[in-house]
């Protein structure tokens, strides 16, 4: 923090640089910066092409204006792909593939090399409906309850094989999981996961923090769960639970006081979920439920709602999938 003298900051800093450059394992790379897949505060994402295949490649800045946070969270998100290449066909299919990652000295940067997904995230299939709610042209739910189960079945397995091997994702999300066009379900961001089951540091978007990230406690693999539970909330209704919160800010900063945070989900939001998900499959509706709970022990933990009756009754077929894309594309 800022109690920080600078000179000990510079050499967190560096020490932070050398961690980052000593895991990388592909030579300096020129960028082909001409084709721009998408952009964030610290991050730009290029497709481009690597020993002839098609990749997409995520260019973080070293410079120094951005905070040893950032710095602490790329390295983060390099170990966590690392381990998912490492462990080749034991990590599931749903968690995204990257070949390393390079330094680019001329840019003071560092290039993560992915998987290139020709697909749709589940947000904007959500922007779609909503654009078709306005014509009322909209299927009733954004997502069959079917393409939920798919997509809850196919995170389960990468939230479990993450956890089991020390990570937590923090960051499930819709913009974050992705369909491809050959119909395969993928979780694409890694950039704020952590190792160790409980961390401090704040993570998730606001709309689908679990209470203890809202309120800065030390969380672990349930805040995972309710942020899952949340993507199928949304996924079904268009809306995510923690909209109703007052003054939601767009930074995660703001003080709600753990009275007025549990008051809110106990009177407001969890009596009501069964109206909220009305016309869910009783199914559905305890997958949800059960998973938001305001205490972490009390949710439903991932090898539950793996065994859970919605998770294990009727899957979209890859084929539903790929019409799903191609509609929305």
């Amino acid at each position: 923090g800022a109690a920080m003298t600078p000179k000990r900051n510079q050499n967190t800093r560096s020490q932070l640089v050398a961690r980052i450059e000593e895991e990388c394992n592909i030579p300096s790379f020129r960028i082909n910066r001409r084709d721009q897949l998408g952009k964030g505060s610290c991050a730009t994402v290029y497709r481009d092409l690597m020993d002839g295949k098609i990749v997409a490649i995520k260019e973080v800045s070293l410079a120094s204006e951005h905070t040893i946070n950032h710095l602490d969270l790329l390295l983060g998100e390099i170990l966590v792909l690392k381990a998912i290449r490492l462990a080749q066909d034991q990590a599931p299919r749903v968690l995204l593939r990257s070949a390393g990652c390079f330094i680019d000295s001329r840019r003071n940067s560092v290039g993560l090399v992915m998987e290139h997904l020709n697909g749709i995230d589940l947000d904007q299939g959500l922007e779609v409906w909503k654009h078709r709610c306005k014509s009322d042209l909209a299927a009733l739910h954004p997502y069959s309850e079917r393409v939920i189960a798919k997509v809850m079945v196919c995170v389960l397995e990468g939230m479990q094989f993450l956890h089991q091997n020390g990570w937590l994702h923090r960051d499930i999300k819709p913009s974050n999981i992705m369909i491809s066009k050959r119909g395969i379900v993928k979780l694409i961001d890694f950039g704020m996961a952590r190792p160790g089951t409980s961390s401090t540091h704040s993570s998730s978007s606001p709309a689908y923090a679990s209470p203890e990230v809202i309120l800065d406690l030390e969380h672990g693999a349930p805040h995972d769960c309710w942020c899952l539970a949340a993507t199928a909330f949304e996924m079904f209704t268009g809306r995510t639970p923690l909209l109703t919160i007052p003054n939601v800010g767009r930074d995660y900063n703001w003080h709600m006081q753990e009275g007025t945070l549990l008051e809110w989900l106990n009177e407001k939001l969890f009596p009501r979920l069964p109206e909220l998900i009305e016309a869910a499959s009783p199914l559905l509706v305890d997958f949800i439920s059960g998973t938001l709970k305001a205490d972490p022990a009390a949710r439903l933990r991932v090898d539950e709602l793996i065994q859970h009756g919605f998770a294990r009754g009727e899957v979209a077929s890859e084929a539903e999938l790929q019409a799903l894309v191609k509609d929305i594309q």
